[in-house]
């Protein structure tokens, strides 16, 4: 397969896949115990079963048995198929994934994280072209084009998306602590150095004592703006470092640009001066969101939503707690296009080798994106006291003890006919003024996100920029990732300086080859690579 034709078209903005989609489907209204009438894919029968490998499936592996058990059960009383699902621990997941695929231990609709996971699959011949099997599906026909086509390779769809939303990461930070301490919401990176600092070392909270940190990751993922502020930018996700630069229009290796030295002494300072949680390197993203909601850590950078969850759950142990987010850090050669925006929804592929396959692929489309029904259930869990319930177009949350909502199957996840504004939640344990405070939250990142772009900090950056464009990459991806981290950790604990850290890893990244990625990557864009190792 040749990469280098891949094709995703996805909108400008998500209001385009609402306003595609309005007049295409049925939101289905009535959810009485008579059950769900679910529009039957052409004439394809039901499979006996269909197994599903996600990620954060009512949390993790060992989290929430009975709601685990329940689900599938309840699957199946409604929609009249076995349910099978697997899901590995995200701090693994990627890895175990590849592995349950090469061993062809699993099958069914599996998600890969990245679009770098799904041209992995298809060249390694595991996931299966899709537009035959659902040429008839009438839902499928139904849904838009971009949202369609979002994973489309060498003219075939061999994915579709878990969702479809417009998202981005943000800092958290305890605006709080900030207030306490007489400080602004930092703006720039020296000022965020400035604040976790203070966050150490001069008792935020006022308790008298020396226990409270500056900030807490899982790795680079919750790095990311630091390495932006200094010009060094990672992937879309932040476990990479081959990006597309929205200011030199090229591909890049963020450990070949000029300010990598600068991030990493940063870093390695805080790690040293325990400013930065000691665990970064070890911590399963539950522990980073844990630590943030102890009270004891200032701050981390995460989804935007998650800063209103963060301010929430912080209050159980400090109900004084107030967060603020803070959307780009500018640096000394970063003020323009720092932090970008994308479309959330990691692709589903359909494992080769699957039973029943056409049956399975038609019939989680029209479960999970053509009926509200399924689609609840695949995105927020169980039906019923234990879970949610929908009383016309109001999605209600039920508290399940102290004040906590049940966890959530994560499936799928949000898509615009069936959006959060046309079915509204409603949470059993909160007020009128929380779900209005909440309300304004969501209109606040749409106006946020406007905002970031309209003054040029924040830029959207589409499918068809977020792997490089090389047949090599796939080969290399794991090597180059390994040998990546390896460099990072070292540089930030102290092993080596973060001079001797990049020499080694220019050394090692030549020896592989992976010259041949950023070439590749950038004659794809009819530019001359002039990054070198």
């Amino acid at each position: 397969m040749n990469v280098k034709r891949f094709l995703a078209i996805v909108l400008c903005t998500i209001l385009m896949l609402s306003l595609l989609t309005s007049c295409a489907l049925t939101k289905k209204e009535d959810t009485s115990s008579e059950g769900t009438e679910t529009t039957a894919p052409g004439e394809i029968a039901k499979p006996k079963m269909m197994e599903i490998t996600t990620s954060a499936y009512f949390g993790e592996p060992s989290d929430y048995p009975d709601y685990k058990e329940e689900w599938p059960k309840l699957m199946q009383e409604e929609y009249g198929i076995e349910f099978k699902v697997n899901s590995p621990a995200r701090n693994t997941y990627t890895e175990k994934v590849n592995l349950m695929l090469t061993s062809g231990e699993v099958k069914g609709m599996v998600l890969v994280f990245t679009t770098d996971d799904l041209i992995r699959a298809v060249e390694d011949g595991v996931a299966e072209p899709l537009d035959e099997y659902l040429k008839d599906n009438e839902v499928w026909k139904s849904l838009p084009n971009e949202f369609k086509e979002m994973y489309k390779i060498d003219g075939k769809i061999y994915a579709i998306p878990q969702g479809a939303g417009e998202e981005m990461f943000v800092r958290s930070i305890r605006l709080d602590w900030l207030e306490n301490l007489g400080l602004g919401v930092p703006e720039t990176i020296d000022e965020l150095d400035e604040a976790l600092r203070a966050f150490t070392f001069n008792d935020p909270d006022g308790n008298g004592k020396n226990d409270t940190y500056g900030h807490t990751a899982s790795s680079t993922w919750n790095l990311q703006d630091i390495f932006m502020a200094y010009d060094c930018r990672l992937n879309y996700t932040g476990e990479s470092q081959f990006a597309y630069d929205p200011n030199l229009k090229c591909w890049t290796d963020a450990m070949l640009r000029p300010g990598m030295i600068d991030a990493l002494n940063f870093l390695a300072k805080h790690y040293k001066d325990n400013v930065l949680d000691q665990e970064v390197f070890t911590n399963a993203g539950s522990h980073m969101r844990e630590r943030v909601m102890s009270g004891k850590y200032g701050s981390t950078f995460y989804w935007y939503h998650w800063t209103q969850s963060f301010e929430e759950g912080t209050k159980t142990n400090d109900p004084n707690a107030k967060f603020t987010s803070i959307l780009a850090l500018k640096g000394p050669n970063a003020t323009k296009n720092i932090n970008h925006t994308w479309y959330q929804g990691s692709p589903f592929i359909l494992v080769k080798g699957t039973p029943q396959a056409k049956e399975v692929v038609n019939w989680f489309v029209n479960i999970f994106y053509g009926d509200l029904k399924g689609h609840l259930m695949g995105r927020l869990g169980i039906l019923g006291p234990k879970g949610f319930d929908i009383e016309g177009n109001t999605i209600i949350l039920h508290d399940i003890g102290d004040k906590k909502t049940a966890p959530a199957s994560n499936i799928v996840s949000e898509v615009p006919w069936f959006s959060r504004v046309d079915y509204p939640y409603r949470y059993e344990m909160y007020d009128d003024a929380w779900h209005e405070e909440t309300n304004r939250t969501l209109i606040k990142k749409a106006n946020d996100m406007a905002t970031g772009k309209a003054n040029g900090t924040l830029f959207f950056l589409p499918t068809t920029l977020q792997v490089p464009n090389s047949n090599e990459f796939a080969r290399l991806d794991a090597d180059c990732r390994k040998i990546y981290r390896e460099a990072l950790v070292k540089a930030v604990t102290g092993e080596l300086t973060p001079e001797a850290a990049i020499e080694n890893y220019r050394a090692q990244m030549k020896a592989i080859g992976a010259q041949k990625i950023l070439e590749d990557a950038n004659a794809s864009l009819g530019i001359q690579n002039t990054f070198k190792y």
